[in-house]
């Protein structure tokens, strides 16, 4: 995987404060339940906050890695641009090559609709903050692919649709990144741009700029 270099701004903590409270207050006046409201403050912790005004609104990223006092807000946009319900972003600290700063693991995806057909995708990217920001790990680790049967003009009956799923599970912990197998129900009709990431199963140790298989 060649590094993606990210688009990045940098905040002061100030500064970030008053982000949130304008999105909160955003959220409010599309919202009037403050409850509700205030649920589009996804994450909120000492490292890594999520902000998103509304459940179809971009989302905003912003990590700060042990040691630095900036907060920096990644530009995720060409990752989560096309879906149409409910984006989601997970993100944390984790430790790759035990020297600061830390990486961030960042989990997302979402599903497209319309016309009798749905589509998920899940991803897994692992973000560098070494130098200027950059994607160092970056795959499709699910797909799902639902599609409508129709109804035929002749006879009334139902006919097609299809159901697939492929996905894996990929985990990080103690540095190393675990890569689990394919399981796959179904065939896509969609064509190969739903097959997920081709990576084999194992675990990989990132070192040197690169990752590499050190178990299976």
């Amino acid at each position: 995987m060649r590094p993606i270099e990210l688009p990045v701004d940098y905040w002061t903590g100030p500064q970030l404060d008053s982000i949130r409270a304008a999105v909160l207050l955003e959220a409010d006046s599309l919202e009037p339940d403050a409850a509700i409201s205030a649920s589009w403050v996804e994450l909120w912790t000492d490292r890594c906050r999520v902000l998103s005004a509304d459940e179809y609104s971009g989302k905003r990223l912003f990590f700060r890695p042990l040691g630095v006092g900036r907060w920096a807000e990644l530009d995720l946009n060409s990752w989560l641009e096309g879906y149409n319900s409910l984006p989601y972003l997970n993100a944390r600290a984790v430790e790759l090559d035990q020297r600061p700063p830390q990486e961030l693991l960042i989990e997302l995806g979402g599903s497209m609709a319309g016309q009798g057909q749905r589509e998920m995708e899940d991803y897994t990217l692992l973000i560098s903050f070494k130098g200027p920001p950059h994607i160092i790990w970056h795959s499709l680790d699910g797909a799902t692919e639902e599609i409508s049967p129709t109804r035929t003009a002749d006879n009334g009956e139902m006919e097609g649709g299809n159901y697939a799923d492929a996905r894996r599970k990929i985990t990080v912990r103690h540095g190393r990144v675990y890569v689990g197998r394919v399981r796959q129900e179904g065939k896509f009709e969609s064509g190969p741009d739903y097959v997920v990431t081709p990576i084999t199963p194992g675990t990989y140790a990132y070192r040197a700029g690169r990752f590499r298989r050190v178990a299976p």
